[in-house]
């Protein structure tokens, strides 16, 4: 089936909010992803600005912020996938039950 087919089936099966269903955590998930990439980014390039070639300091100086960032926010996306898998499956224990067995 295509794309199309299976949105009009989820809405007229559980209605027009489950296109939208995992969105909020999504988020929640991504803000401090996003906030430490860019504070790591902007930082690293004015550190390595005097030390490396004009053209190799972004790919470096991002390529190490997303490392970070990804790093640093890893349990966060592991609490996040095992919510979604959780709701699949059986419903949510909401996010406390969810931390609790995640760690």
């Amino acid at each position: 089936p295509s794309s199309v087919a299976l949105m009009q089936n989820m809405v007229r099966n559980e209605g027009i909010a489950s296109l939208w269903r995992g969105t909020g955590i999504a988020i929640v998930t991504a803000f401090p992803s996003v906030g430490i990439y860019l504070t790591m980014y902007d930082q690293l390039k004015a550190k390595l600005v005097h030390v490396m070639n004009k053209d190799t300091m972004p790919l470096v100086a991002g390529g190490s912020a997303r490392a970070v960032a990804v790093v640093l926010t890893n349990p966060l996306e592991v609490i996040r996938t095992r919510i979604m898998a959780e709701r699949g499956s059986q419903g949510s224990s909401g996010w406390f039950a969810v931390t609790r067995t995640a760690l």
